[in-house]
């Protein structure tokens, strides 16, 4: 049914009872529709099917909603306002080539960790006098499982003719498997203001927007002094991800005319007059998050309980998990304030799991002092976590 409060679906028993109203309509009162009886059968049947045909109803009308909208459906709504959801990204980085000066590693050669996570060169490079070269890389699958720590990559795919070594002095990063419908929508609503002009929101809506960016906030100061260290008639953006000169540019192309973009990093943007012009952004410090849980469970606990529950501790906080995936949780604070992780909520997220009769939980930024209070992370920082930090038992 279809009116001004929006749409609500018959179940079962609704159509049922009009099934039967309606057989006792043709056939008298004293009609048996019992569960047993022939008809009974046959209009519980009926009244299935179109139960399920209502519930498909629902959903189309849901998927036009942005709030109730799931899977490729939710991406579609993106389009209204010009977004579409993130798909899955690969990693990228930096390996470093010892071997004999002259020696040229050719571009596509793939390298691998032992775990055999492969890589690609993504140049021809020669080996240099001093008998090292610097070549980045891309990883060959797309996903988080591309992140992987400084001295993972040592081995070569396909050989050369001539010996060399190599390694990762840092980690790989900027591999992420496909956006959640949760952080999509939160994007979504962080959108909004894409497409307008020069305000806070916008650049925002546009650096969100932007490839391996996953959150962001916009200060700005319109007074003519300095406002909480941001300089007069200045905006003052805080990104975490993403490259440093598609950010610059996407800055220059958003605000103002004659507005300052302030911040700790400043990157040279040349407009269409190749004229230049200096951009500043911030990059936000992350804060470690310890979480230490035991628990008393029954048999309704999984055999991978203590992974599922580690797991959704990540989620909920940030950070990545013992599999690669990579988790955006909290994010930034409002305008770069400090984020707050509550306590109640990991346990309401523990509690997902099933099994767990009670728990005993503690968290904090110190491995040596935690407890039971919330942390609220310094400004410009994000809470992150990791499976190391976790501790489940």
């Amino acid at each position: 049914m279809l009116d001004e409060k929006g749409f609500k679906r018959k179940r079962f028993a609704e159509i049922f009872s009009e099934l039967e109203a309606k057989a006792r309509e043709a056939f008298g009162e004293k009609v048996n529709t019992s569960e047993r009886s022939p008809l009974g059968i046959i209009l519980r049947l009926f009244a299935w099917g179109l139960s399920l045909l209502w519930q498909q109803l629902e959903n189309v009308y849901n998927s036009a909603y942005v709030d109730t909208a799931s899977g490729n459906t939710l991406g579609y709504v993106g389009k209204y306002i010009g977004i579409k959801k993130r798909l899955k990204e690969k990693a990228k980085g930096v390996i470093t080539v010892t071997g004999d000066p002259g020696r040229t590693i050719p571009k596509g050669q793939r390298v691998k960790t032992k775990k055999n996570i492969m890589f690609e060169t993504q140049k021809d490079a020669l080996i240099g006098a001093d008998g090292h070269i610097d070549i980045p890389i891309v990883a060959v699958v797309a996903g988080s499982s591309g992140n992987v720590p400084a001295g993972e990559i040592t081995d070569l795919v396909n050989p050369l003719t001539f010996q060399i070594t190599i390694t990762n002095a840092a980690k790989t990063e900027g591999g992420r498997e496909n956006e959640t419908d949760t952080e999509f929508r939160d994007r979504y609503d962080r959108s909004l203001a894409t497409g307008g002009s020069s305000t806070t929101e916008s650049i925002e809506a546009t650096l969100l927007a932007l490839t391996g960016v996953l959150d962001c906030t916009v200060d700005e100061n319109t007074t003519l002094a300095t406002v909480n260290g941001i300089p007069p008639k200045s905006v003052a953006p805080l990104v975490l991800g993403g490259d440093d000169q598609v950010i610059a540019t996407a800055i220059f192309k958003t605000k103002s005319g004659g507005v300052r973009s302030f911040g700790d990093n400043e990157v040279t943007v040349v407009d269409s007059k190749m004229n230049e012009h200096v951009i500043g952004f911030s990059r936000p410090t992350i804060t470690d998050i310890y979480v230490s849980v035991t628990l008393t469970t029954d048999s309704d606990f999984p055999t991978n309980g203590y992974d599922l529950v580690r797991a959704e501790i990540i989620k909920y906080i940030g950070g990545g998990d013992q599999d690669g995936a990579e988790y955006n949780g909290l994010g930034l604070g409002k305008k770069g304030a400090g984020q707050k992780v509550v306590y109640t909520k990991i346990i309401s997220v523990i509690q997902q799991v099933p099994g767990i009769t009670d728990m005993d939980l503690r968290i904090g930024i110190d491995p040596e002092n935690m407890g039971t209070s919330n942390v609220i992370t310094p400004a410009k920082s994000v809470p992150k976590t990791s499976w190391e930090k976790v501790t489940v038992s």
